[in-house]
């Protein structure tokens, strides 16, 4: 997101756009940081986190030896992170400015596609040291042009790849360098399956991160790394040759060709071949083209659906987001034969348990701020007020014996898991030791209350149900392999437990008798089946099929069988933990500036100015700079900027600016005849302090700043400028500044929305200027307000909600301001496409579309708009390697209305240039055609809007009084 200068009206965009920044690399810029060098790396880590850190520093040694010898090890020194500050599993690479891997210290043990891996530390780091590798590498005019740009993040041909391509090389490798992998644990399979049953195959350009298939951005890792596998099998050593020669490819998406020469086909011609071999596995699959043998569907497919527990009435429940909701809580009445019912939100989904009271207890995630997301122990009362039991305690996977009341979770500790019992008042109590070659997961009470039945993981891949033993603490194995063994649950009389199983490629449902340890499986699934729950009408589990996942029932498992594991080829020890010494974090060497980008004006006098721009921040975004540099040649005028924000104290955010420009004013003698020019140097100096709230369901943001501007003047030829008779001409005025900015927002946005839904965002700002030329005149002041609200309509079929949304704006300054309230044009947002080249329209508080921008101007200003948005098509369509995904086509009908004048009384200046003016309304009515599609990459989507509106008063301000058709970026509001 790019701010202009600091001031009231920019306040939300600097802190919205630092808080978009830390919450999703998630490392807490305030935290006490420490570094460890190793041969390749340097480790960064908070204080606490020191032995994570010296492991992962010695995995990334390893993983970097295993790969350095197939692909070109990156340049210099690469930062890794290991951060612990959101209780979820993720990690994420890049190259620009400098080579630097984020991982999240937990492990992924409610990731369905990760359950298999040897080491989830290992597999992560090198998974995206792969992405370092790779990217890093450049050949040919590329290497050339960073020679003279640096590290520029256009300038690297691999970051030009579709998703699929990156991510399906990095879980190639994650999987061909160590055991565990992703391709190993064979769960992308069995999405493939899915789409492959249901007959909808993605195509080639369809495996887009921004797709709103399911399972949306997973599509990527899923489709990628079985095809980069199936491409690898072609040729001995060629995804390496391949890597080697798109490095230093001419055209950034000539990739058909690179395929064609190094495997022998081109990735169009082996996605027909591979796709047919899918269709044809499943055909002759286990399974057929249902669920499980013999079994129902519940629900229909859509999207996510999370946990079935089975109440103390008979009642179902269950987490889900279906696309068009925001996650919540679902029930199925007993007997399991009714349409199922919403009955709360949820933040995650997480496990939500029914007990005997009629409360339920369930896990959920909450920011404790911008950076830290934690999730805890919630209560839902019997007459639906909802309240958090723990505080920080990081706990998820509840379960409650409906018996005893006795809650048992797992609780996120740095680098690991465990289970914990949790007192009614919110205290926890360690059940089993934390350590990290062991993960557990997924604990289940018995009907008695005296057992439970729960998921643990050791280092190595072997996955095992244990039972403990509720009064003593005593652990018992009931089945292990190397493989996937998950999700335990209690059949109905205690007698057993059933549990889900992937070790050949095929899932399936199993139990293990608790008395003589008899195992039996199932029926086969070419898909996945699991999370199994007993009822009174057989085994409740979740099915994965091509639009999604649902609920389906199918009898207990029969089949007197052996669990045999997944055979272990390499069985490394873990890697020798980095001895380096701790050192302060010290963040200047990568503030270095790695690369500038040059850039070509147009002055206000058609003149060219040339420049250059730099930035970087260093990797726990404690620290971000930008600074740009331009020159007219011409009159030997210099403008640029430099922008400096502070994040160390977490909050507030510090932000400051400086600021110079130049503009002119042709001068004329009495003839009117031009007889020099006035230069008018402006230069500002600015700071602001912003704090933010953020919460999963809502958002709050404050902020403070204060500018101050200096006025300079000159004349061409120099001696006007002292006959121009003006003193204030021949000093430097002054005019501070100060504003404050407040927001609060609660809309929601479901994985299907077409933006903002069910909810209101309230926005006011206030900005006070004093002019010290003028006495008369010390000061000014400009009060502007807003209100969106937005409703969906749920009662309309459709993929998405169809939406009803209305905007409000006022705004009033006096008459000694030195800007105006403009109204009229359309609004929205603009992009770069290359230094210098903007397209798209500003941000317009009093937008009224049909009218020229600025169509009135002054001091009061009162603005509106009501549209209607409703969804068309969700293409989700790719042109192969072309850099354009379609994501969703929708359409809006509008209405805007807007007025700007001068109330009576008010004087002639800046804001009123011909004193008091009439208020007249313009208004306009009118529809868009709204693409959200992601142009020049493959994954970020951007909104592009074509529309057509026709004023309907107002007519003599309007560019068109017939109508006119326009474009534009971004959203209006």
């Amino acid at each position: 997101m790019a701010c202009p200068r600091l001031s009231y009206s920019v306040a939300l965009c600097l802190a919205l756009s630092f808080s978009a920044r830390a919450t999703a690399r998630a490392q807490a810029p305030n935290e006490a940081w420490r570094t460890i060098e190793t041969p390749h790396f340097f480790v960064h880590f908070p204080r606490a986190l020191e032995p994570m850190a010296r492991r992962a520093g010695g995995s990334a040694e390893r993983a970097y030896g295993a790969l350095a010898p197939l692909l070109r090890p990156p340049r210099g020194r690469i930062d890794l992170v290991v951060t612990d500050h959101v209780d979820y599993s993720n990690g994420f690479a890049y190259v620009s400015p400098s080579p630097r891997i984020v991982v999240f210290a937990r492990p992924p043990v409610d990731d369905r596609t990760l359950r298999f891996r040897d080491d989830w530390l290992d597999l992560v780091i090198q998974h995206e040291l792969v992405h370092v590798f790779h990217l890093d590498r450049t050949r040919g005019w590329w290497r050339v042009a960073q020679v003279v740009f640096g590290r520029q993040p256009m300038l690297f041909p691999n970051a030009w790849a579709p998703s699929w391509l990156l991510e399906g090389l990095a879980v190639y490798y994650e999987s061909k360098l160590g055991d565990g992998g992703r391709l190993e644990g064979m769960a992308h399979q069995q999405y493939v399956n899915a789409r492959a049953l249901d007959g909808t195959v993605p195509k080639l350009g369809a495996w887009s991160r921004a797709t709103l298939d399911f399972p949306g951005g997973t599509n990527a890792y899923v489709f990628g790394s079985l095809f980069v596998q199936s491409m690898a099998g072609r040729a001995s050593g060629g995804v390496e040759k391949f890597v080697e020669r798109s490095s230093g490819r001419f055209n950034p998406w000539a990739f058909d060709g690179d395929a064609r020469r190094t495997f022998g086909v081109s990735f169009s011609e082996q996605w027909t071949t591979w796709r047919d071999s899918v269709v044809r596995a499943v055909g002759a699959g286990p399974g057929g083209a249902g669920p499980a043998s013999g079994g129902r569907a519940l629900t229909s497919a859509r999207w996510l659906v999370r946990l079935p527990r089975l109440a103390p009435d008979g009642r179902l429940l269950y987490v889900a987001s279906n696309g068009r909701d925001v996650g919540g809580l679902y029930e199925l009445p007993a007997g399991l034969d009714a349409v199922p019912r919403r009955i709360a939100r949820r933040n995650s989904l997480d496990a939500n348990v029914a007990l005997a009271d009629g409360r339920v207890l369930f896990g959920q995630n909450e920011y404790e701020d911008p950076w830290r997301l934690r999730s805890d122990l919630w209560v839902r009362e019997a007459d639906g007020r909802e309240h958090a039991l723990t505080h920080g305690a990081r706990l998820f996977a509840i379960d409650a014996s409906a018996r005893t009341g006795a809650i048992v979770a797992v609780q996120n500790v740095p680098g690991t898991t465990r289970l914990v019992r949790v007192g009614a008042d919110g205290a926890v109590t360690p059940l089993t030791s934390a350590h990290p070659d062991t993960n557990w997961s997924a604990p289940r009470w018995s009907h008695d209350g005296t057992r439970v039945a729960a998921t643990r993981w050791v280092r190595g891949g072997t996955m095992s149900i244990m039972l403990i033993a509720a009064a003593t603490g005593a652990t018992r194995t009931l089945a292990a392999a190397r493989g996937v063994l998950d999700n335990p649950s209690w059949t109905m009389d205690d007698q057993a437990v059933l549990f889900a199983v992937n070790v050949d490629g095929v899932s399936r449902l199993w139990s293990v008798d608790v008395a003589g340890g008899t195992l039996r499986a199932g029926a086969a699934a070419v898909t996945a089946v699991d999370v199994p729950e007993a009822t009174a009408q057989g085994v409740v589990a979740i099915e994965t099929r091509g639009a999604g996942e649902r609920l389906i029932v199918e009898p207990a498992p029969s089949t007197p069988s052996t669990l045999a594991g997944i055979a272990d080829s390499q069985n490394e020890p873990p890697a020798e933990p980095a001895a380096g010494t701790v050192q302060p974090y010290r963040p200047l060497r990568q503030l270095v500036p790695r690369y500038w980008l040059p850039s070509i004006e147009t002055t206000d006098e058609n003149n060219v100015r040339y420049g250059a721009s730099i930035s970087s921040s260093d990797i726990v975004d404690r620290h971000f700079y930008a600074a740009t540099y331009e020159r007219e040649p011409t009159r030997g005028e210099n403008t640029g900027s430099v922008v400096y924000r502070w994040a160390g104290f977490g909050q507030p955010l510090v932000d400051l600016a400086y600021r110079q420009t130049w503009d002119h004013t042709p001068l004329a003698d009495s003839a009117q005849a031009v007889v020099g020019t006035l230069g008018r140097r402006r230069r500002f100096i600015g700071s602001q302090l912003t704090v933010i709230r953020q919460r999963v369901r809502t958002s709050a943001l404050l902020a403070g700043s204060a500018e101050l501007e200096l006025r300079d003047f000159v004349t061409d030829p120099a001696p006007l400028l002292g006959a121009l008779g003006s003193p204030l001409l021949l000093r430097t005025l002054k005019y501070p500044t100060f504003s404050l900015y407040a927001g609060w927002g609660n809309t929601r946005r479901p994985i299907l929305a077409l933006g903002p839904e069910d909810g209101i965002s309230l926005a006011a700002q206030a900005r006070w200027r004093w002019r010290t030329d003028d006495a008369a005149a010390t000061r000014s002041a400009t009060y502007i307000g807003s209100a969106s609200a937005f409703r969906s309509l749920g009662f309309i079929a459709g993929p998405a909600h169809h939406v009803v949304a209305l905007h409000g704006v006022v705004g009033m300054a006096d008459d000694k301001t030195n800007t105006e309230l403009q109204a009229g044009g359309t609004s929205g947002s603009s992009v770069e496409l290359a230094p210098g080249v903007m397209v798209g329209d500003v941000r317009r508080t009093f937008q009224v579309r049909g009218f020229a921008p600025g169509a009135q101007r002054g001091i009061r200003a009162l603005g509106g708009s009501a549209e209607y948005r409703a969804p068309l098509a969700m293409p989700n369509w790719g042109a192969r390697f072309v850099p354009f995904f379609a994501q969703r086509v929708s359409a809006t009908l509008f209405a805007d209305a807007g007025a700007a004048w001068c109330p009576a009384g008010s004087a002639r200046g800046v804001g009123c240039v011909r004193g008091p003016t009439t208020r007249e309304w313009m208004a306009s009515v009118g529809g868009e055609l709204v693409m959200d599609a992601a142009v020049l990459n493959y994954d970020v989507p951007y909104r592009l809007r074509v529309g057509w509106a026709r004023p309907v008063s107002g007519s003599a301000y309007a560019e068109k009084p017939d109508g006119a058709v326009y474009f534009s970026l971004g959203a209006g509001f």
